[in-house]
Formats: C-alpha cells, sequence, structure tokens
C-alpha cells in the first residue's frame, strides 16, 4: 500500500508538474472549420496535464479573402494566451487553410517571436519552413491538399489519414505531443467514461465564425431508438453571450441530446442540432447557425424554409465519409457511395433535402454542391410526419423525427 501511495504521489506531481511547464497551445481551423476541429487532441492535451488556459482556438472567417485581418486576430489570440497563462511564448498548430494563414503570420519577426513550435498540418507545400521550429504534418490519403516534405522542417508523412481526418487522429496527435515535449505521451487514454459529462461551447455562423450573440439555447435528451424526446420540457436553457459562447451544463454520459438553437434576430433561421452521447467534457461544443451573406450564404440559402419538408444535414465531427472505408446510410439511401462520398470529395456534411420539390426521394447530386469539397447534396424528401428518419454512420444508429423546415433545419453530428 506504502509503495502505491508513493507512485500516485509521483504522478500527481509530475501531472502538476508538467502543467507549469508546458507551453500553451494555440489551433488554427482550416476552410470552413471553427475551433471544433480540435476538440479531439486538445481533450487529449488536457489528458497528458496541460491545463484549459494552455489550450486555445482561433476561429477567423475562412469564407473570406482578407487574411491580414485574420492574422491580426491570431496575433491577439497569441497575446491573450501569453498574457492569461505568464509564457513566454506559444506553440502553434496551424491545419490545411489555417496552416497558410500561420505560415503568413510567422514571416513577419515581431510574430515569430511570439511562437516557439509550429506544426503544419495537411497544409500547402512550403518552399522551405517558417524561421521557428516546424513539424509538417501530411498524409498519403490526404485528396485535397498533396502533401510533400518541405525544406528545413520535421516532415511526417501518415498513412490512410483524409485531409480532415490529419488534424483530429489519435497518430497526429502523438506526433504533436513528442514535437512539443521530446517525449511521448505517458498512461495514454483517448477517452475518460464518466457519469455526469460537462459541456459548454460557441455559437456562431458556419464558414464566418460570427458570434451569435444573444441566440436562445435548449437541450432535451431524445431516445435514439424512436426519435422521441424524453423530457417535455428542456433540461437545460441558457442565452449566448456578446462573443457567443455558452455553458455550463452538466449532461447525463450514454444519453442523446438535442441542442435548439435560436438567434435574436428572427430572420434567422432556428437550428435542431442532435448529438450522440459525449464520452468526456467537451468545452468546446459549437453550434453553428447559417450565414447571411458570402459564398456559404448563396449556397445554403437553397434549403428548403416550408411546411411541406425537411431539411437535414449529417455532419462527420472527425473525419471524411470515404466510399469503400465508411457506410452511411439515411432511410436506407445510401450517401457513402462514389458519387456522394469519392476519395476527391473528402465529404464531411450532407445536405439533404428534396431540391426539385415532386415530393419523391430521387437520390440525384444537388448541383449546387458538386463542384465544392467537403460538401455532398442529395435530393431526398422527408415528409414532416410522425414516421422517424433513420440514419446509420458505421456502427452508430440512431433516428430523429422529422420537423418542417419553416420551423428549423435539422443536424445530425456523429463523432
Amino acid at each position: 500500500m506504502k509503495q502505491f501511495l508513493i507512485i500516485i504521489l509521483v504522478v500527481l506531481t509530475n501531472l502538476l508538474h508538467a502543467q507549469k511547464t508546458h507551453t500553451p497551445i494555440v489551433f488554427v481551423h482550416g476552410m470552413l472549420g471553427s475551433g471544433d476541429t480540435w476538440v479531439r487532441p486538445m481533450q487529449n492535451f488536457m489528458s497528458q496535464g496541460y491545463s484549459k488556459d494552455q489550450l486555445e482556438v482561433l476561429d477567423w472567417n475562412s469564407t473570406s479573402f482578407a487574411n491580414k485581418a485574420a492574422e491580426q486576430q491570431l496575433d491577439s489570440i497569441i497575446d491573450v494566451v501569453l498574457n492569461r497563462t505568464g509564457a513566454q511564448k506559444v506553440n502553434l498548430v496551424g491545419h490545411s487553410a489555417g496552416g497558410n494563414l500561420c505560415n503568413n503570420y510567422l514571416k513577419e519577426e515581431k510574430h515569430a517571436v511570439k511562437v516557439n513550435n509550429y506544426v503544419h498540418v495537411g497544409s500547402f507545400a512550403l518552399n522551405k519552413a517558417p524561421s521557428v521550429r516546424t513539424l509538417n504534418l501530411y498524409s498519403t490519403k490526404d485528396k485535397i491538399v498533396k502533401g510533400a516534405a518541405i525544406e528545413g522542417a520535421k516532415n511526417v508523412a501518415l498513412a490512410d489519414l483524409d485531409h480532415y481526418e490529419i488534424a483530429t487522429a489519435i497518430e497526429s496527435f502523438k506526433q504533436m505531443y513528442g514535437f512539443f515535449n521530446s517525449s511521448t505521451p505517458l498512461s495514454f487514454k483517448e477517452e475518460t467514461k464518466t457519469e455526469h459529462i460537462m459541456l459548454s461551447g460557441r455559437v456562431v455562423s458556419l464558414g464566418e465564425n460570427k458570434a451569435e450573440k444573444n441566440a436562445f439555447l435548449e437541450v432535451y435528451p431524445f431516445d435514439a431508438l424512436t426519435g422521441e424526446r424524453l423530457t417535455k420540457k428542456p433540461v437545460f436553457t441558457t442565452t449566448a453571450n456578446a462573443q457567443g459562447y455558452w455553458g455550463e451544463f452538466k449532461a447525463n454520459a450514454n444519453t442523446h441530446y438535442e441542442f435548439i438553437i435560436k438567434p435574436a434576430d428572427k430572420n434567422k433561421r432556428v437550428i435542431h442540432y442532435y448529438r450522440e452521447p459525449f464520452s468526456n467534457n467537451n468545452q468546446w461544443v459549437y453550434l453553428r447557425t447559417l450565414p447571411q451573406v458570402g459564398m456559404a450564404q448563396m449556397l445554403l440559402g437553397t434549403l428548403p424554409n416550408d411546411k411541406t419538408q425537411v431539411a437535414l444535414a449529417v455532419f462527420s465531427a472527425n473525419k471524411a465519409v470515404i466510399h469503400g472505408r465508411d457506410e452511411l446510410t439515411v432511410n436506407s439511401v445510401a450517401l457513402s457511395s462514389e458519387e456522394f462520398a469519392a476519395e476527391s470529395k473528402t465529404a464531411i456534411a450532407f445536405f439533404l433535402y428534396d431540391a426539385n420539390k415532386n415530393n419523391t426521394t430521387d437520390a440525384d447530386a444537388i448541383s449546387a454542391f458538386r463542384i465544392l469539397p467537403f460538401m455532398s447534396g442529395i435530393d431526398l424528401y422527408f415528409a414532416p410526419k410522425n414516421e422517424p428518419i433513420h440514419l446509420q454512420y458505421n456502427k452508430s444508429n440512431l433516428k430523429v423525427k422529422p420537423i418542417p423546415s419553416d420551423e428549423g433545419v435539422m443536424v445530425v453530428v456523429f463523432d
């Protein structure tokens, strides 16, 4: 017993020491992403002794070409983290278009002096590494950005990860952790099951990441076998603050939840989010509203808004849906086909509605989504009646009750 207590004391001492000495990390997402790109990596870093204060995300408008504004935003975030933690420098991680943003940021010496190490994740090939110590992580299966070695960087090619998965995969985390700490993770556990899960996050517009201030949030548990809500009244309500932050909600483990976002602006669409059970505390639960301007608005403005049909979106939170590797069906219609989920598409989001308004599921590709990566649109008709919609993604199954599109857009998120 005495020996056991000594071991526990040593472990706790090491964790406390690690928390004091770890260099804080700032993560930068890619095109159409948000801070929740980095949920799994950040949870993994926390399992190794990093504190919440030592982990930060930049939510930038990836639909805009005004990258100088995003660079200034990144600089401000880094200053906040340095002031908050008392550290002299941060470690920086950029994925995809976020890597391009980080590289441009590091070209200025006044910025580079604030950064200790940089990780370029699934991002564009550079002629040479930035002036700071750099890890270049890329995948041989990335069909969006062709990875290549960068002169002056530590180059690591990972196998079989899609363009989005390379940011979230455990293999990538281990490479980042080792690069930052010159060691491997200790007693690594990716997930921790607990009876209660503490949740919080942000409400922002898709792509723009504009804070949806004063949005009202309701949360209901629902039965994944029937789609029925388990309570008549919400188990949690709150209003997002001026920066879009909401929380904190004490959720039950092994429970599916419906999150309803009602923007303060009544001209904006209500969004119903359906989430699988959370397996760990999560302060980065992002709930997105539809943008009002720009490229994303032009595309998502095609979603129906009437009493006769449902508007449903299906998201994969940590990797793309790839034909031949994954299985995604909605009411037995295969969305993981070569047409909708080709490797070259790297589809993360599927938008499903009756595009030609013939009250029939034609299962045809919606033309507006054909040319873009990451998103597929399929003509599926869901009548707003009592029959639940059945979704299956690999080993996950759930049902949701259909809602007329004039009452809100339905979004199912698979982890």
